[in-house]
């Protein structure tokens, strides 16, 4: 936090529309496309919660080796990690 400024801290819309997509809208996607060509299982809980996971480390370093803004991207794998918590267990408990 010592060399962040106050602008960097601010959590905006677009953070949780992705961190919603992400973590709900996908793997609810993949849970019924699963179920719909009667897929197994255990196959689907797999597929779902791999697809609940958040983003990862990458997308920083992917960010920084193409020149964008890494801040951003760094404020996104950190939300998306922190409302995994709830997410995951969610997705345990619905499979």
């Amino acid at each position: 936090f010592g060399e962040m400024e106050k602008e960097h801290l601010r959590i905006d819309t677009h953070l949780v529309q992705f961190s919603f997509l992400r973590l709900v809208f996908i793997p609810l996607v993949s849970l019924v496309a699963g179920q719909l060509l009667g897929i197994d299982r255990l196959l689907i809980g797999v597929g779902v919660i791999l697809a609940a996971m958040p983003g990862g480390s990458s997308t920083v370093i992917l960010a920084s080796k193409y020149g964008r803004d890494t801040t951003y991207a760094s404020k996104l794998v950190i939300i998306s990690t922190m409302l995994s918590l709830i997410s995951i267990p969610f997705w345990g408990m619905i499979l």
